[in-house]
């Protein structure tokens, strides 16, 4: 592998600088030729077995398993025409990785400073006064930042408890009279389906301001996380729904737009393949099922926002194409 380096220098004018993310941080992936950042650790592959391991738990997350869908189509081994089912690539990737063609490496976890010694201060003679102030959200959508209008979100405001506020044409929530360190959104899937719902991408410090107006949608929007999930011999929608901390009737109306059981059993056997029916007459999930996903929504949950300063929360509207169904 190590001899067509040479010849695909021609192709490498740019780094991949590509971000993957998991339980314990960072990942950002490399290619052969590109140094690994000071502080950064490299992940080592004894054989294809670990690397695809790893990967497959990555693709797991919606955005995770995005960003390497346009990593393979970027990369010079990845010459494929059209769009690619996870396991293949998957595969690809994994075969990258253990041949040196491309690297992983993790960032130090954020460091916590050592807490000062707590020493007696002074009792005031007159207790300072509480300053107001004011919290600012813009939402929009990632790839245009066109605003993002009427999407239900939940504020969590010091001494003002939870909040429901939908963004207004502009894309923009804004609350004055705020006291207190810092603020905190959240979301809700009750409700949410595939048509009304935009995927949180991240949340970015103030730009230059929102494009053109806002996006308008009679009904209000719902902003979530997307996790892509396979089904395996046992389960169940409810089983499915429970571990994500979500009902059964959020899980199919989200996929489907429906919670009607005769519907769904309609939607199992066309989209999600099943074919096996249980003793109830409803389709039942195997882990021979092609193409065996789901998708469930999560909520988003952002805590730590400081106040006087407008927070962009950037999105990315749900399309069916966006989702490869695999195996």
């Amino acid at each position: 592998m190590a001899t067509d380096r040479p010849r695909r220098a021609a192709h490498l004018a740019q780094p991949l600088g590509r971000v993957l993310r998991d339980g314990f941080g960072e990942l950002r992936v490399l290619q052969w030729h590109e140094p690994v950042p000071d502080g950064m650790t490299p992940s080592r592959f004894l054989n294809r077995p670990d690397a695809l391991r790893l990967l497959g738990g990555l693709a797991q997350d919606y955005f995770n398993l995005s960003t390497l869908r346009t990593l393979a189509r970027e990369s010079p081994f990845g010459q494929t025409a059209g769009p690619m089912e996870t396991p293949a690539l998957l595969d690809l990737l994994a075969g990258a990785l253990t041949h040196g063609e491309l690297r992983l490496v993790r960032a130090p976890p954020p460091t916590t400073p050592l807490p000062l010694p707590i020493e007696k201060a002074p009792v005031p003679e007159v207790a300072p006064q509480q300053i107001s102030a004011s919290f600012t959200l813009l939402a929009v959508e990632n790839e245009t930042d066109l605003p993002v209008s009427d999407l239900k979100l939940i504020l969590k405001l010091p001494g003002a408890g939870d909040q429901q506020q939908a963004t207004d044409a502009a894309g923009r929530i804004q609350v004055h009279g705020v006291s207190g360190p810092s603020a905190a959104v959240s979301s809700k899937v009750s409700g949410a389906t595939f048509e009304k719902s935009w995927a949180y991408v991240k949340l970015d410090a103030a730009f230059g301001g929102a494009k053109g107006k806002g996006k308008r949608s009679a009904s209000g929007e719902f902003a979530i996380r997307v996790v892509a999930y396979r089904v395996r011999t046992g389960d169940t929608l409810e089983s499915i729904a429970k571990a994500h901390r979500i009902s059964a009737d959020d899980l199919t109306k989200f996929n489907w737009g429906t919670t009607d059981r005769k519907q769904v059993d309609a939607f199992l056997s066309l989209l999600v393949g099943c074919t096996e029916r249980g003793p109830d007459g409803h389709y039942r999930f195997d882990d021979q099922d092609s193409p065996g996903t789901l998708l469930v929504p999560q909520p988003i949950d952002v805590s730590g926002l400081s106040l006087e300063e407008t927070h962009v929360m950037r999105l990315h509207k749900l399309h069916q194409p966006d989702f490869t169904f695999s195996a």
